[in-house]
């Protein structure tokens, strides 16, 4: 019997090891954490998901027969080289946690590391931290939604939304933009932050087509001339990938208005702007990364070491759980026939 070792817990590694376990092929799970589960455990609210339906789920993947191996994680206490070597074929789906933003404040938090931690701790003392605080939420995503409510049930004094565009072009589901709504959550649209000390510098954006910016992007102005290596005009290669995925993406583009300058109090500030793959553990490991720093696979979702694949957010795909299930179930019947070939 053919074995594969998937290395990771959530949707997209669960949809895996199911798809695979169905067809005949010996399933390992390897987990960081204690339990199963991942990002549906550790990163979504109890008030959204119960941990008990969880349970239900893995519990019957287990019980079909894959096995699992916790408090393994990848780097330190197992390693990519030996499983490759002892599995006819690994799958990663280790998803993208790491803050794409980062200010070095201590009022200012990930919004990932947040309901992680309150996932796995004792919620009144989360409670004591934030009760009567001014807290802002900088994002738009369900990430940016489920930090807010959860930061509202811990009785903060006033949580604030701040999202770069308009209403219209938040990636939040419409449910979870709604159930804020209902909770009293206050929006701030069109808004960036510019920088942190003690107080929120903020700037007020307005939103333009891709086609538009493209027009101006190549040329060496100034301001685009800040995020070039070599002075010439022309955007680095990674950020040549960051634009052409803001094409793709098809949204109008949020743009600075200059003198629309102001100043936010504040207690904390959430980042719930988006998140990125572990780079350092990546390439650590042997995979090779693409230019937005996620790995780089195939249309078979193959990385550079032959019998090894990934899927959900670590390859780029969009962060919505739907998305992660799709690209595990395609990553499962792909290495089902890498499998058969070889």
């Amino acid at each position: 019997m053919k074995r594969v070792a998937v290395v990771g817990s959530g949707p997209s590694s669960m949809a895996c090891a199911n798809y695979l376990n169905k067809n005949n092929i010996e399933v390992t799970i390897y987990e960081k954490e204690q339990k199963l589960g991942g990002l549906l455990r550790f990163g979504i609210p109890e008030f959204r998901l119960p941990k008990a339906t969880l349970d239900i789920s893995i519990n019957k993947s287990l019980e079909s027969g894959i096995k699992s191996k916790t408090n393994c994680t990848l780097g330190k206490n197992i390693f990519l080289k030996d499983l490759a070597k002892n599995f006819d074929a690994v799958y990663l789906g280790v998803g993208a946690n790491i803050p794409k933003m980062i200010f070095s404040r201590d009022k200012v938090l990930s919004g990932n590391v947040l309901l992680e931690e309150i996932s796995k701790q004792d919620i009144k003392k989360f409670e004591e931290k934030f009760a009567g605080k001014i807290i802002y939420v900088y994002g738009g995503g369900n990430v940016a939604m489920d930090a807010a409510r959860t930061l509202k049930r811990l009785r903060a004094h006033q949580v604030t939304v701040l999202y770069r565009r308009d209403e219209a072009q938040m990636p939040a589901n419409q449910k979870e933009l709604t159930d804020v709504k209902n909770e009293e959550i206050e929006f701030m649209f069109l808004t960036s932050i510019k920088s942190v000390d003690e107080k929120l510098h903020c700037i007020k954006n307005q939103l333009i087509t891709a086609e538009e910016e493209s027009k101006n992007e190549l040329l060496p102005t100034k301001e685009n001339l800040k995020n070039v290596k070599d002075k010439s005009g022309k955007l680095s290669s990674k950020e040549k990938a960051e634009s052409d995925k803001r094409k793709e993406d098809k949204r109008p583009v949020p743009k600075e208005i200059p003198g629309t300058e102001f100043e936010l109090e504040y207690d904390y500030l959430v980042l719930a702007n988006g998140a990125k793959a572990d780079e350092e553990m990546i390439k650590g490991e042997g995979i090779e990364l693409d230019q937005r720093g996620y790995i780089k696979v195939n249309e078979m979702q193959q990385a550079n070491i032959e019998n090894v694949f990934a899927g959900g957010d670590v390859i780029g795909e969009k962060a919505t759980i739907a998305n992660a299930t799709l690209s595990g179930r395609r990553a499962g019947e792909n290495i089902l026939k890498f499998l058969k070939k070889n």
